[in-house]
């Protein structure tokens, strides 16, 4: 005859119990501002059918009366080129860096010191870094190259480093 398992208790915790009332909170509170929400006399279905009316005309409707296929193309291009120039000056800036991320080529203090500010590169978004480097630079290409050469750097430099990190440590004896 078999007996039925028991299921244990779980044990009481405090950062648990913590989390599920900011939870419980944050739910309650969405609650009440909603209710209380002044829409001063806007009908939510009328302006949820205007959103998506806009939706559709925005996104459905294309109206080309001020571009042409050449200047769509010429723009294109212009994208492409300027993803290819960041990937080359990343992919550069980004072999010498790694030499010093990796553990097994560089001191450990300097490691350390290039993977943190890679890790802090990669972090922020590629369009913050454009924008950052609008403010010195202005709205541009020349902003968009150095922002986006600073993001993809930083992946770059991560995938280098681990390659050079699983070179055979006899290969890196016979290379000193």
């Amino acid at each position: 005859m078999n007996t039925p398992k028991r299921i244990p208790l779980r044990v009481f915790n405090w950062s648990d119990f913590v989390l599920q009332m900011t939870i419980v909170g944050l739910t309650i509170l969405t609650f009440v501002s909603f209710a209380n929400f002044n829409n001063r006399d806007i009908v939510l279905s009328d302006a949820f059918m205007s959103l998506l009316e806009g939706f559709r005309s925005l996104l459905l409707e294309a109206r080309l009366k001020n571009v042409t296929i050449n200047d769509m193309l010429w723009q294109l291009l212009i994208t492409i080129c300027l993803g290819l120039l960041t990937t080359v000056f990343g992919a550069l800036i980004a072999l010498f860096l790694a030499l010093f991320a990796a553990q097994n080529l560089a001191p450990k203090w300097l490691t350390n010191i290039v993977k943190a500010v890679t890790a802090i590169v990669r972090a922020i978004p590629t369009v913050l870094w454009v924008l950052i480097f609008a403010i010195s630079a202005g709205l541009g290409s020349v902003a968009a190259v150095i922002g986006m050469t600073f993001h993809s750097a930083g992946y770059l430099i991560k995938a280098y480093s681990e390659s050079f990190e699983e070179i055979d440590s006899g290969v890196i004896e016979a290379l000193k």
